[in-house]
């Protein structure tokens, strides 16, 4: 399967994260980017705005940009990759509200992704499913010497 440059570039961006924090790569699905674009089509459709798929059983992040534009999947990757710093400032650890963009992107146990667009909304889904409550986003020694490592030490 061929993607396109902006799928390859989010599809990059997460894979650099991932590596960042030594856990493996993501693999494009194709499955799962359907499964996007049908909620990217009904978000730009119904006028709920930005709205989770109560029935998705995937992990999902979802992004809006008005006016859409060019490389709005990459836009949305870097945008959810953001929540980095945050992330670190509260020592690692498991899914927050104010985190859990960055943490879906970077779990350690989720292999596939797809992401899709409709105007401007766009849609990320993730299998298996992150975000778990109770559970760490990838190893608590890998967040730790990160945290050391932003810290100059």
């Amino acid at each position: 399967m061929s993607l396109t440059s902006d799928q390859q570039g989010a599809l990059d961006l997460h894979n650099a994260a991932r590596t960042a924090v030594g856990v493996g790569p993501l693999v494009w699905s194709s499955s799962l980017q359907a499964d996007a674009q049908k909620w990217a089509d009904y978000l730009a459709s119904s006028g709920v705005g930005l709205q989770h798929d109560p029935n998705a059983g995937e992990g999902e992040n979802l992004f809006w940009l008005s006016p859409p534009g060019a490389g709005m999947l990459s836009a949305a990757t870097q945008d959810w990759l953001g929540e980095k710093t945050q992330y670190l400032a509260n020592h690692g650890g498991g899914f927050t509200e104010a985190t859990g963009h960055y943490t879906q992107c970077v779990w350690y146990s989720t292999t596939n992704v797809g992401i899709a667009q409709n105007g401007s909304f766009v849609v990320a889904r993730y299998s298996p499913q992150g975000n778990v409550v109770g559970q760490v986003a990838y190893p608590q020694g890998i967040s730790s010497f990160l945290l050391l490592c932003e810290q100059g030490y």
